[in-house]
């Protein structure tokens, strides 16, 4: 299923038996209750609050799809309101002439960005079992879990990894077109992420050009696409 439409928990399954009263009291559950994993966090004054442990990628995608839609309708606006310029490098017509909403414009398209490559690289860990060991189709050495979400970068993780998990076609073999997308996502969250001095000053091209003309709900579908991918 869609990325989106997935449950915000990170950890859910059923009772397959009923659970009897515990001995201080502790309450029964029929079979079929749900159960989840959960967490804490101390708050000052109130001590420790339990929750359940969220799907990060769940979460990241809600926000990237509501940056995305920010984005969209600020950058429509802002093309709106330019005018010619007399003096300017070849090439260059107009400018823009509301400087804060094209900011604005920047801000949300690259933080829908951001948030979608979270969404990805986290579906990509999420789909490796507590106990998941991958071994090497070329001779490598075996590395579990914990090895692959340290070290492995997101192009493994999401390709011969998710697909040994999951059981599934490979994603980089099965859909080239989708996978060059988010490669390319990737890039670009890479170079929102540690902006050089050269990538901010380009005259034509340059990050806040890329980032301007990003195709925000394609990029959001994409990763809904993965998921959609391996989970289906």
């Amino acid at each position: 299923m869609p990325l989106e439409n997935l449950s915000r928990r990170r950890w859910e399954t059923t009772l397959a038996e009923a659970v009897p009263e515990g001995p201080e009291g502790q309450p029964a559950h029929p079979a079929g209750t749900t159960v989840t994993l959960t967490s804490a966090v101390q708050v000052k004054e109130l001590g420790g609050i339990s929750f359940t442990v969220p799907r990060l990628s769940t979460l990241m995608l809600e926000a990237a799809v509501n940056h995305a839609r920010t984005g969209e309708r600020l950058r429509a606006r802002a093309v709106a309101q330019t005018r010619v310029v007399r003096w300017t490098q070849p090439g260059i017509e107009r400018t823009f002439t509301n400087e804060p909403l094209v900011f604005d414009a920047f801000r949300e398209a690259a933080a829908a960005i951001v948030c979608a490559f979270a969404a990805l690289d986290n579906l990509a860990n999420e789909l490796l079992p507590w106990d998941f060991v991958y071994t090497d189709p070329d001779g490598g050495a075996d590395r579990t879990r914990e090895q692959l979400e340290a070290n492995a970068g997101i192009e493994l993780r999401l390709s011969r990894v998710a697909a040994a998990a999951t059981q599934r076609p490979n994603l980089r073999a099965d859909n080239p077109e989708l996978w060059q997308r988010l490669v390319d996502l990737k890039k670009l969250r890479d170079d929102i992420s540690h902006a050089k001095a050269s990538q901010a000053a380009a005259p034509d091209h340059s990050i806040f050009a890329r980032v301007f003309l990003a195709p925000l709900e394609q990029i959001v579908a994409d990763v809904s696409a993965a998921a959609d991918h391996y989970l289906a």
